[in-house]
């Protein structure tokens, strides 16, 4: 559906825009769920020559997942959109990466700070 092809139109701009950066000379950081193959074939195939991407793949349970959408709604000032209900839908339409996949697990179940140190991070 058209909702479908607008992502997908999404993470390929995102694709390109991080090759763009690449071949500018910086680094590429893409800030996206990925949570379906199609969607991350989106978003590489706009790479181009550009080095194959590294994902950090950040889990968490899905209470949490759920916790911190509700924290979210009321935050005026919020960059997700993702409600307790996208999160729930975006769990039960995780796809796994392909084993041609550079995926790093990032837990993601504490604080933030916890995450971003990347001090406990396991090759999938």
């Amino acid at each position: 559906g058209f909702l479908g092809a607008a992502r997908a139109e999404v993470y390929a701009e995102l694709g390109r825009r991080a090759r763009a950066a690449i071949e500018d000379g910086a680094g590429a950081i893409v800030d996206a769920t990925c949570h379906r193959e199609l969607l991350r074939r989106r978003l590489e195939a706009e790479l181009g020559d550009a080095p194959a991407p590294v994902n950090l793949w950040c889990r968490a349970p899905a209470a949490v997942l759920r916790g911190r959408a509700e924290v979210r709604l009321g935050d005026p000032f919020r960059a997700s959109d993702a409600t307790p209900e996208v999160a729930e839908l975006q769990l039960r339409a995780a796809e796994p990466f392909g084993a041609a996949s550079m995926v790093f697990e990032v837990p993601s179940d504490g604080p933030a700070e916890d995450a971003a140190g990347l001090t406990n991070i396991n090759r999938m």
